[in-house]
């Protein structure tokens, strides 16, 4: 349906008009859009059975954990998912928007493991104003971190108890990506304020990945085996 562009074709983009240019800009994001949408309705479709059990009943299947920050009082949570992308929820010609009631649960059933996990550690988060790092694991060298749609999985942390709400009262948000050629998915930490004034040296150690190599044995035992 679509094929890769010959220098030739390029060469005859060169004499298009602007308007004849706009009309092959929108139609290709219709394109764009349209393939998103259908690939992520297709994989919560495929995973809608995932939703009949919880996190440590018989047949959970396991996507997220959780743990404990080994440097500083706050939480971490791995999971190989990675969140729908913002321009998968324009609209396109022919259906509609990809309902965010829907991936919001996907993301809830996503989360629900890792969140037991917190729970089982006994994590009383601090009443204050939380940092949110969303660190994004790309096997591609140069991406987008601020594309996906971080806004679902805040929403859903804070229906937990590992936020009080996502007011900017209560949650400084922070998106970053990292080259990781082993692995694919995202990374979300969670910690109070007080932390990065004690430890300065935090925020850039967790933004720039060397943070998440000193707690090893719950990284590798995170994204290797979900």
């Amino acid at each position: 349906m679509i094929k890769p562009m010959t220098k030739a074709e390029y060469q005859a983009l060169n004499k298009l008009s602007d308007e004849e240019l706009d009309y092959i800009i929108d139609e290709s994001w219709n394109w764009h859009n349209s393939a998103g949408e259908i690939q992520t309705e297709r994989y919560i479709d495929e995973t809608k059975w995932m939703y009949d059990y919880s996190a440590g009943e018989p047949g959970f299947i396991r996507q997220s954990k959780g743990g404990l920050l080994s440097n500083a009082d706050g939480i971490r949570i791995v999971t190989n998912e990675l969140p729908v992308k913002i321009k998968q929820y324009f609209r396109t010609k022919f259906s509609k928007k990809i309902g965010v009631r829907e991936v919001k649960e996907k993301w809830r059933n996503i989360l629900e493991a890792a969140i037991y996990d917190i729970k089982q550690l006994d994590y009383i988060p601090k009443d204050e104003l939380h940092i949110i790092i969303y660190k994004f694991h790309l096997k591609a060298q140069y991406a987008d971190p601020d594309n996906f749609a971080t806004v679902l999985i805040t929403d859903i942390l804070r229906d937990t108890y590992l936020l009080k709400d996502d007011t900017y009262h209560d949650v400084i948000q922070v998106t970053c990506g990292i080259y990781d050629d082993k692995h694919q998915g995202t990374e979300i930490i969670i910690l109070p304020i007080t932390e990065l004034i004690i430890h300065p040296k935090l925020f850039t150690d967790m933004t720039m990945g060397k943070q998440m190599y000193n707690d090893a044995a719950l990284y590798n035992g995170i994204i290797d085996s979900p």
